[in-house]
């Protein structure tokens, strides 16, 4: 009888099995998957691995059925433009897929990402419908391609006519036992961009005190021994307005004044005011994927110094100027960006500087990326260095800017992952 019972629990486990292997495959039936490389540096991956799970996530993307771009640039009213590529490959060469969106600049984090994680579910859509044969392939001549613009609702009268205003206060402490350290910073900002103009200013405020207590020997072996506290204090006050207007495709003219002191620099004030006129080689309106442009600015430049400079000189009027050439690529093999600017002061050609920077993120091969990144400063137009030297508190604490004819950072890597492609399961425990 316990014999014939255990038979019959026994078989009663394997019946609960295979009805649970049964459950489970009618829940999930064998829908293929698309193997999907989402090339997006902000997106929160392991939710999107989460909640996506009926996707491989490709590690490289030659291994993708869809190559998936997303870029972001800036609103005018703060917020952040999403556009969506979605490139065929393989066998879905043909397809190509593009959306975009709006999100507003006080959106959470959760938002940002539930609103990606919906556009993308929208623009592979289209990939899963054409694995069934149920949208026609894109025609890259044809001007009714598969592309959709989605955009968020907004208002139809602004209130604040396209101006944005941002205020800021923030203040650090940090200490030991013989020294403190504290910082304070305030700024207030105002933005106006339409398709015509764009408009910005900002005004700031920062306060570094620093403050060291140490002990000398005494003078004499029967003495007490000294206690010395030096406190240094610098404090920087700056003005920036920017104004830019759109006067033809390609072509951009701005105005760029500055105001302030610095104590690093050796100002007790500073004034700056220089027309400038920019030249776009490609639409403004692709800069999120390509950009160079050039452009040319010229003005003058007024200094009082806190200490008469290398020139013996407690104030000045110089006329500046500067030539900036830019660019920046994003494509499926990785982003490349640089700069070349050379200034100098009118008044004397010897007086200028060079800068170069670049920085790049490529794939070279499959699973195998290569990051550079570099600039190198050469500054022959140091005019408000202090002339009576820097003492050595000042030197090392960077209280005041020394001499230096050149400054460079240089910064290399490379990375290369191997193992299974496609893994769509997500496992926080111990958050790793």
């Amino acid at each position: 009888m316990k014999r014939t019972k255990r038979y019959m629990k026994a078989i009663l486990i394997l019946i609960a099995i295979a009805l649970s292997g049964f459950y489970t495959k009618a829940q999930q039936p064998n829908i293929p998957r698309l193997n999907v490389y989402l090339d997006c540096t902000m997106c929160d991956m392991t939710y999107l691995r989460q909640e996506m799970n009926y996707l491989n996530f490709a590690r490289d993307q030659k291994d993708a059925d869809v190559y998936i771009m997303v870029l972001t640039q800036k609103t005018g009213s703060g917020g952040t433009e999403y556009e969506l590529e979605f490139s065929g490959q393989g066998k879905f060469d043909e397809l190509f897929y593009r959306s975009s969106y709006n999100m507003d600049m006080n959106a959470t984090a959760d938002e940002l990402r539930e609103e990606l994680k919906m556009h993308l579910e929208m623009g592979l859509g289209n990939f899963w419908s054409y694995m069934f044969k149920k949208v026609r392939p894109y025609n890259h001549s044809d001007s009714t391609q598969t592309t959709t613009e989605v955009n968020e609702p907004v208002e139809d009268i602004d209130k604040w006519n396209s101006w944005v205003f941002s205020l800021g206060l923030s203040g650090s402490q940090s200490g030991e036992e013989t020294s403190t350290i504290t910082n304070i910073n305030g700024s207030l900002s105002a933005k106006r961009v339409t398709e015509k103009n764009k408009f910005y200013l900002r005004a700031s405020w920062d306060k570094n005190s620093s403050e060291f207590t140490y002990e000398m020997p005494p003078p004499s072996p029967d003495g007490e021994p000294i206690t010395l506290t030096n406190e240094y204090v610098k404090e920087n006050r700056s003005l920036d307005v920017r104004n830019v207007f759109s006067i033809y495709n390609l072509w951009s003219l701005g105005a760029f004044a500055e105001a302030g002191n610095s104590v690093y620099g050796n100002t007790d004030l500073y004034l700056k005011f220089k027309p400038a006129l920019e030249f776009s080689v490609f639409p403004y309106e692709e800069a999120t994927r390509k950009q160079i442009t050039l452009s040319y600015r010229a003005g003058a430049v007024y200094n009082e110094y806190l200490e008469s400079s290398i020139f013996n000189k407690n104030d000045e009027l110089l006329w500046e100027q500067s030539l900036e050439l830019g660019g920046s690529f994003k494509q499926k093999w990785g982003t490349i960006s640089g700069s070349a600017t050379y200034d100098s002061f009118l008044h004397d050609s010897e007086l200028y500087a060079l800068n170069f920077s670049v920085h790049a993120n490529l794939r070279i091969f499959k699973g195998f990326s290569f990051n550079f990144m570099s600039s190198y400063n050469i500054t022959h137009n140091q005019v408000h260095l202090p002339g009576g030297g820097l003492s050595i508190d000042e030197l090392l604490l960077r209280q005041k800017q020394a001499q230096s004819g050149y400054n460079y950072y240089t910064s290399i890597g490379f990375s290369y992952t191997f193992g299974s492609m496609f893994n769509p399961v997500v496992n926080p425990r111990f958050g790793f």
